[in-house]
């Protein structure tokens, strides 16, 4: 490695939007090349599990595994994997009527939009699901040994099927009229520095810049794109707020114990925000 070059390492989601940051990542220059990021894809578990047992630098973590183990993150401003309504990379493929839904087959990746389903089915609809877990993504494996099956990622954006589907972005939003923060940068405490996060923000200011890109390489190009104009990979106020709510939601239905502050890393430094109040 050349001398001077300091790596960081990723955990991020094999799935649709981490696949997008990973390309990022890996095609991205950093000012100077002071800096480099190694990818390191895997299932959220897993990534999880490597942040904390200090195998990758960053990660890709849930909202609910933020919530629960908190003390051993801390946050990257500015920056997530979210949708302000539709997320057709999380799916409920329904082979029963709504009110006849008592049992979800579970994707084993799909632990987040498990919670969602739950809430949305329970204050929209009044159901409140048993779920069982599957060894693998597969829908058809998943209908005979339950009344709805949650797909996510490719099997919940590609499966072809007859019946009726829920959106859980858009229930989600039509429930609270709020987006949803699927997934959060985090690393462990103390770990981070200005040099890293200045450098993680301009990787992401050149995945935006470059994502029409990225999107003219997948196929099918209109079921992608489609969910690509959804996505965000930002986290302004109105993002935040909708996390904020989830939380609330989780804690007021016994999913947490509390609602945790989030610990973003300061950002801008203190010496850079005096001086932009400055100008």
């Amino acid at each position: 490695m050349t001398t001077g070059v300091h790596t960081r390492r990723l955990g991020i989601w094999d799935l649709p939007a981490g696949r997008f940051w990973a390309w990022a990542a890996e095609h991205f220059r950093h000012p100077g090349g002071a800096l480099r990021f190694q990818v390191r894809l895997g299932s959220p578990a897993e990534c999880a599990a490597w942040l904390r047992g200090g195998e990758v630098d960053l990660a890709l973590i849930s909202p609910l595994e933020y919530a629960r183990y908190h003390e051993h993150y801390e946050l990257l401003p500015q920056v997530s994997v979210s949708t302000r309504s539709a997320n057709p990379t999380a799916r409920l493929f329904l082979g029963k009527p709504l009110d006849a839904i008592r049992t979800i087959a579970l994707d084993p990746r799909a632990v987040l939009e498990a919670v969602v389903a739950y809430l949305v089915l329970l204050e929209h609809y009044q159901e409140k699901p048993a779920f069982v877990p599957l060894r693998k993504p597969d829908l058809q494996e998943g209908l005979h040994r339950a009344d709805a099956v949650l797909l996510v990622g490719e099997e919940a954006l590609l499966t072809p099927y007859q019946g009726v589907v829920l959106d859980l972005g858009q229930e989600w939003f039509e429930l609270t009229t709020m987006p949803m923060v699927w997934g959060l940068w985090a690393a462990p405490p103390e770990t981070l520095d200005d040099a890293t996060v200045s450098a993680f923000l301009e990787l992401a200011r050149w995945a935006e810049s470059h994502r029409s890109r990225y999107v003219r390489g997948l196929e099918p190009f209109e079921v992608y794109r489609d969910y690509f104009d959804q996505l965000r990979i930002d986290l302004d106020a109105h993002l935040k707020a909708g996390l904020e709510d989830f939380l609330e939601y989780c804690f007021l239905h016994g999913l947490l114990e509390e609602v945790p502050m989030l610990d973003f890393y300061r950002w801008p430094p203190p010496e850079k925000a005096d001086a932009e109040a400055r100008t």
